[in-house]
């Protein structure tokens, strides 16, 4: 499987789900005011499991921020090798 098909698989099955909770959510539509301590509980449940998923990182995101990281990480170990070997060579010269 591509990783275009993967990402296709995983929107449409999270696009799904928050068309699912979504449904379930409006159900309580106008009676929101009449509802009892569990029902309202319910409710919030349902609200903030649908937040949580609509929220979610994307793959695309995960991988822009994996690669944006990329550069950064290089960066910080050649700066590291090179003052090893800096040193190395500074303590070769000087001693």
């Amino acid at each position: 499987m591509s990783h275009g098909s993967i990402h296709r698989f995983v929107e449409r099955t999270r696009d799904k789900w928050l068309a699912v909770l979504q449904q379930r959510i409006d159900a309580f539509g106008p009676l929101v005011t009449d509802l009892s301590a569990q029902e309202s509980e319910r409710l919030g449940q349902l609200i903030d499991l649908h937040n949580t998923i609509r929220d979610a990182p994307t793959t695309r995101t995960v991988m822009r921020t994996a690669v944006g990281l990329v550069i950064p990480t290089i960066v910080f170990f050649i700066s590291v090798f090179g003052e090893v070997y800096v040193e190395r060579f500074l303590d070769a010269i000087l001693l």
